[in-house]
């Protein structure tokens, strides 16, 4: 057995009919305009007072999202993770480049005792084999991105991000693994060469030239200018 309630809400317009069982196990059911009948579930219809049937209309309680407003979300999030990947790959760069420099500041500091150590015993000999030295044996701990040696090997036959040392040019090669923001060198390729540049001078004497050379500095510098960011 059921009963019609017809609930008119505060604007003066009619709901459609709602059809209660006199079986308490048996949910009510919304009558639309076409006649259909929806049930409404144990949860819901139990929690729903005058001012909740009032707010029921037509043939269903919600709509989900349309193909339109489908693809304009996915079309945001798209964009959104385009820009967040695109700082991410920038700061990784970044990185890179300060992990570079800090191995070219390690560098320098042990060139500067191996020239210390040099100076004081007086060995100009030895501040004259620097530039052809492999600057990594100076340090304590070898990067752990170093590679090793290699006889004018190709860099490009190597991992990106890592360093090696050519023994025919006697230059410490970076091979660059985020490269977005590098302007490459003469030769074109994505990596940057470094050497120990030891400068000297002819030594003079009541200001002329004796044809000997003497040691007045040494640095360890790229071949070339860096453009990077």
């Amino acid at each position: 057995m059921s009963m019609k309630i017809r609930i008119q809400d505060s604007g003066g317009g009619i709901n459609p009919d709602y059809s209660l069982s006199s079986n308490p196990s048996q949910p009510p059911l919304v009558r639309g305009g076409a006649g259909s009948a929806l049930p409404l579930s144990r949860g819901s219809w139990r929690g729903l007072g005058s001012n909740g049937l009032s707010r029921l209309k037509g043939r269903g309680f919600g709509r989900g999202f349309s193909l339109i407003e489908l693809i304009i979300v996915i079309a945001i999030v798209s964009v959104l993770m385009s820009v967040f990947l695109d700082r991410v790959w920038y700061y990784q760069e970044m990185a890179e480049k300060t992990a570079m420099e800090e191995t070219m500041g390690a560098i320098q500091s042990a060139l500067t005792m191996q020239v210390g150590k040099n100076y004081t015993r007086d060995n100009q000999q030895a501040l004259g084999k620097l530039a052809t030295e492999n600057p990594v044996k100076w340090l304590q701990k070898s990067p752990r991105n170093y590679a090793g040696e290699f006889f004018d090997m190709p860099p490009t036959s190597l991992v990106a991000g890592s360093w090696l040392f050519d023994l025919k040019s006697h230059q410490l090669i970076y091979v660059l693994d985020r490269s977005e923001h590098f302007v490459p060198g003469k030769e074109g390729k994505k990596w940057i060469r470094f050497r120990v540049n030891v400068k000297q001078a002819e030594v003079l004497r009541n200001d002329v030239g004796t044809g000997e050379k003497e040691w007045v500095g040494t640095v360890f510098e790229s071949t070339e200018q860096i453009k990077w960011f």
